[in-house]
């Protein structure tokens, strides 16, 4: 998902496993921003692994984002970005619901939020991409903005 300083959720995708066109052992994530009436676009994350059969990651997970505004909201905008606990469900398209069946930040394990930052990304639950990294760039109507970060806190 991403959102606004204020919590309100601009747009929200389901992340899926794609297909690896690497040779090396590699897990690839997409979420596609497909129908949000404020964001288009994508964001790929990737994390390498120990082999091809194995689960078990290997590195840092990369995280490259291509986002533009559907709809002129701010020109450049950035936003924050966070792995939710479930796929949104149908209220991804109602603005007053936006996004609230894919339910709070992803947090397996114990995290602090109040002290979650750049400079203390281990206090950060695991799916709060911005906390750890900081925003993602969301370009004009027309044009995509790119944007790359490397999470070693976010296991894929």
């Amino acid at each position: 998902a991403v959102y606004r300083a204020n919590g309100e959720v601009l747009a929200c995708a389901t992340i899926v496993r794609t297909a690896n066109r690497s040779p090396a052992p590699v897990t690839t994530l997409l979420a596609s921003f497909k129908y949000s009436a404020f964001v288009r676009g994508a964001v790929l994350l990737q994390q390498p692994r120990v082999s091809s059969s194995a689960t078990v990651p290997a590195g840092q997970t990369t995280l490259l984002a291509g986002l533009a505004q559907r709809a002129a909201l701010a020109t450049p905008l950035n936003l924050s970005w966070f792995v939710s606990t479930s796929p949104p469900g149908s209220d991804a398209f109602v603005d007053s619901l936006r996004c609230r069946s894919a339910g709070a930040v992803w947090s397996p394990t114990t995290a602090n939020p109040a002290t979650c930052s750049i400079t203390v990304p281990q206090d950060c639950p695991q799916g709060d991409i911005g906390g750890r990294v900081g925003p993602v760039a969301v370009g004009a109507v027309a044009t995509v903005a790119r944007s790359f970060a490397v999470d070693p806190w976010l296991p894929i």
